[in-house]
């Protein structure tokens, strides 16, 4: 039986249109395999003695018994901030920000979370259970001699952003949240779509989240868009930049966050480069936020554990002499 022309070329499209389906499906499922393994390693090749910072290493304990690791630069003014790194990163990504906090006399807390670094943890969900582990951290702090339990404050990039968020929202301890181009959740976090390539977008996250929780087990939690609002009356600071989509998402938290809140938008800053683009600008935002909300709100004095605060606090005490270091520079 003879066939026409036409009917090759269908049945070749046709073979065509199905192995293009199955290699997006087998392409989507490796992403999941990829973005959900961990991604432990050892940290290299710096530490805060680099910048010559004293610091100790930690280890947070989580509600599910993980150890997480981290290092703490001590506080001199009484205030501290947790810090919470992006995906696939380690705390060594957020050592641009504890050394500018340091400088000021800040505690740092700094961890791997779960699934990175140097932390325990099977899998890693995109941060969904990660809200929980801030907990410890705060636990840590608030154990500390020289830190007030008022005074602590959080700031995260990226999906540490998403995560720092949706613990200020369930965590009251956290006084004041900066959320540096923070991710989503899931697709319910995502504005409502202008066109068929946003929908698109939100269909593949959709599938995208629901793969997460067939490998990890771990079910989507609340999302940003869900909680931003129960961080009030406490403030939130969020950064916005990269591409319009990006900035767009961040502004979407923005109108959703209630008072006090601020937005700033670095368009001309990639994903996680605004320490870099504005050093000055990143260095006097982020500092000056957390000094009204942790320094200079009227607060009672307290004493702890029979030992109390210091009284003043010099940039010189939060710096020690190390090899190849500079004495509080800037680098």
């Amino acid at each position: 039986m003879k066939h026409s022309l036409s009917y090759y070329v269908k049945l070749i499209l046709a073979g065509a249109s199905w192995a293009l389906i199955l290699l997006c499906i087998g392409s989507q499922l490796l992403f999941i395999v990829l973005i959900t393994r961990p991604e432990q390693a050892g940290l290299c090749c710096q530490t805060p003695a680099d910048l010559g910072i004293k610091y100790e290493s930690v280890s947070i304990r989580t509600p599910d018994g993980l150890s997480l690791s981290g290092w703490y630069l001590p506080s001199y003014n009484h205030a501290a901030v947790i810090l919470l790194h992006g995906y696939s990163s380690n705390r060594l990504g957020m050592i641009k920000p504890a050394e500018i906090l340091a400088r000021h006399g800040y505690g740092v807390l700094m961890y791997d979370m779960r699934g990175h670094g140097e932390s325990q943890g099977a899998w890693r969900a995109f941060g969904w259970p990660d809200d929980q582990d801030v907990e410890g951290a705060l636990a840590f702090l608030q154990d500390r001699t020289e830190v007030d339990p008022d005074r602590i404050g959080l700031l995260g990039f990226s999906i540490g952003g998403q995560v720092g968020l949706r613990a200020a929202a369930l965590q009251g301890d956290i006084k004041a949240v900066i959320a540096d181009d923070p991710g989503f959740v899931t697709e319910r976090d995502l504005p409502a779509s202008a066109n068929w390539q946003e929908r698109l977008t939100h269909l593949v996250i959709w599938l995208d989240g629901h793969l997460i929780s067939w490998r990890t087990g771990v079910t989507p939690p609340p999302g940003v868009a869900d909680l931003i609002g129960e961080i009030s009356p406490r403030p939130v600071m969020l950064i916005a930049t990269g591409d319009q989509a990006s900035r767009r998402l961040v502004k979407h938290y923005y109108d959703l966050a209630l008072q006090p809140k601020y937005l700033w938008e670095v368009p001309e800053a990639s994903h996680g480069a605004v320490p870099m683009v504005q050093p000055a600008e990143y260095e006097s935002r982020i500092t000056s936020f957390f000094n009204k909300w942790l320094l200079e709100r009227d607060q009672p004095n307290k004493t702890r554990h029979n030992g109390g605060y210091p009284l003043t606090w010099k940039p010189e005490a939060a710096i020690q002499p190390t090899p190849n270091s500079h004495h509080g520079a800037k680098e």
